[in-house]
């Protein structure tokens, strides 16, 4: 449990941190969502989790909140992509600047778009998750496979796209 309030409670700072960065403005809607987002994993993993009595261990977080969760951890990856798509395309504009002699302020571009457009395609994705997550308890390694399935959801499409066109 004190993990998962660490981890909740440096999310937290890391989003309000972004949120007071000069070089880079997160809207306040934005911090908002992100802040109440994390804290409602928390809330899951805390209040839904079943306790771990003398009778037996603890069987994790039991569905549907597992499944939820999965896929709340699945679409944190595909934001994180996002994030880190946009940092590539910065620095790609800002060595182009460099070279053309014309060193400037260049800010990360957010295109609402492209950020959601990803989250259209996790039904597909989520479903090649629930097929790799075996039944049971609930584990960090399971959490990072969901976050790197989101992470990576470019290739699970691919891989969606060939099997039907194999077919």
């Amino acid at each position: 449990m004190y993990i998962e309030i660490g981890i909740t409670f440096i999310v937290v700072m890391v989003v309000w941190a972004l949120a007071r960065s000069r070089k880079f403005r997160l809207p306040r809607i934005g911090t908002a969502l992100l802040t109440a987002a994390a804290v409602a994993a928390l809330f899951m993993l805390v209040v839904f989790s079943p306790g771990t009595t003398l009778g037996g261990p603890d069987d994790g977080i039991s569905s549907p909140w597992r499944e939820v969760l999965l896929f709340v951890v699945m679409l944190a990856g595909m934001a994180a992509r996002f994030l880190t798509r946009a940092i590539e395309n910065r620095r790609e504009r800002i060595a182009a600047a460099r070279a053309a002699g014309k060193p400037g302020n260049i800010k990360i571009e957010f295109d609402m778009w492209e950020f959601v457009y990803p989250m259209i395609t996790s039904v597909m994705t989520y479903g090649l998750l629930m097929q790799q997550v075996p039944d049971g308890k609930l584990t960090l390694m399971i959490l990072v496979l969901a976050f790197q399935n989101g992470f990576f959801w470019q290739t699970l499409i691919g891989q969606i796209e060939s099997r039907v066109t194999a077919n």
